[in-house]
């Protein structure tokens, strides 16, 4: 069963990851993880996108999807277009969250009216695939 958890209850289980300073541990030798992390802290959206990603793909920085989660979802809170559309990536797929088809499609409405194209196609799959229909029917995904 897929329970929606609202953005509030997002927001408390991810905010204490992304307090300044905790992601130090699964640092890497490589400084471009630390200068991007001091982005993050001084609220660039843009650099908790990257952050997001370096988390997702172990770059540069140990794998945490948990963390990229909160990266795009803290990028999300600010407007931000990449950030939307990230984050519902992440409800898709259960990257860092438990799947949540509703609200992916939510964030790729969000996204979309902020003119991001990847978001437009993400969206356009799940009105393809039935993930965009009213409430009551089962689906599997928007892949």
């Amino acid at each position: 069963m897929n329970m929606r958890a609202s953005p509030a209850v997002w927001r408390v289980a991810a905010i204490s990851i992304l307090e300044p300073g905790d992601l130090s541990s699964t640092i890497r030798a490589d400084d471009t993880a630390q200068r991007v992390e001091a982005a993050v802290g001084c609220g660039i959206a843009e650099a908790k996108i990257k952050l997001g990603r370096m988390l997702l793909d172990g770059d540069g920085i140990s794998r945490d999807a948990r963390a990229a989660f909160a990266c795009f979802l803290c990028a999300s809170e600010s407007g931000d277009a990449d950030g939307h559309a990230m984050l519902g990536q992440c409800l898709e797929n259960g990257w860092g969250t438990e799947p949540d088809f509703s609200a992916s499609v939510d964030q790729y409405r969000l996204a979309a009216t902020l003119g991001h194209a990847g978001a437009m196609n993400f969206l356009g799959r799940c009105h393809e695939t039935g993930i965009a229909a009213p409430e009551g029917r089962q689906f599997s995904g928007c892949l």
